[in-house]
């Protein structure tokens, strides 16, 4: 969660919460440049070389080629926009005397939708950001008013909106690996893991329900956390910092199984 950096800045990193990009370089190319350099710098710290990375990078690429989807989605999106809805359920001035978020018009009124979007987005369209909230089910109309459906925003069935999460949570993931493989003893940032080798297959449906149900406790309580330290304008530097948390499987691990047992899948295999 903390944002020091003192040696090895990643290339495209940010200070002052503006990240530099050659004039002319789009925000999905500057986003794109810093996730290869970032990868890079991770494999050629770990002990890779550069020319084994460029040959093998290029037969991946080539492989992928062969297989690509003609419904790949575009990369852009505007999910950032949904910090409106944390503030929503935590500023007292959008709260009624229960804690529950109100409903607001869109504009007029005070509280109104439009004045919590520029509190919370200064410079963004109130319009824009409440279409995209609508598009993704975390506003809801009720009347002339809205409300938010939820604290969690759900966009996992966005293939657009998804593919944009995904490529800010690669950004990050490597952000934080080239700090700790650069940075001075006593500086690294979080990077905990809890891997078990031997984990029954058939469990695996309720590992994951139960590891969503305590990640959304935790993020919770972190988001409420930060924004209470949130600061506004230009009142200070400031830095875009978080968390993640992910459960995973590894198909490698299976796969020799597999081949332990002549071919044949575990029993109760679940493809996730």
């Amino acid at each position: 969660m903390s944002s020091k950096r003192r040696t090895a800045r990643p290339s495209g990193a940010r200070r002052g919460g503006v990240r530099g990009r050659p004039p002319g370089v789009s925000e999905e190319r500057s986003q794109l440049q810093e996730i290869l350099s970032n990868l890079a710098s991770m494999l050629i710290m770990s002990g890779c070389s550069a020319e084994e990375l460029s040959q093998e990078f290029a037969s991946v690429c080539r492989q992928l080629s062969a297989q690509q989807s003609t419904s790949a989605a575009s990369g852009t999106s505007k999910i950032d926009h949904t910090h409106v809805i944390s503030h929503w359920y935590r500023d007292p001035d959008y709260l009624d005397s229960a804690g529950k978020p109100v409903k607001l018009p869109f504009a007029g009124a005070q509280p109104s939708l439009s004045r919590l979007i520029a509190r919370v987005l200064p410079g963004a369209s109130p319009r824009g950001v409440l279409d995209l909230l609508l598009e993704l089910g975390a506003v809801r109309r009720s009347g002339s008013r809205f409300e938010p459906t939820g604290l969690q925003v759900n966009f996992d069935q966005n293939r657009e909106h998804w593919a944009y999460w995904n490529m800010k949570a690669l950004q990050s993931v490597l952000q934080n690996m080239v700090h700790n493989l650069s940075c001075g003893e006593g500086q690294q940032y979080l990077a905990k893991a809890a891997i078990n080798p031997r984990f029954p297959v058939s469990e695996l449906p309720a590992f994951h329900a139960r590891m969503s149900r305590r990640a959304l406790r935790f993020l919770n309580d972190i988001d409420a956390g930060m924004q209470r330290l949130e600061v506004s304008g230009w009142q200070e530097q400031t830095v875009e910092a978080g968390v993640l948390m992910f459960s995973f499987e590894n198909p490698s691990r299976l796969r020799k199984a597999r081949s332990r047992t002549g071919g044949r899948a575990p029993p109760d295999f679940t493809a996730d």
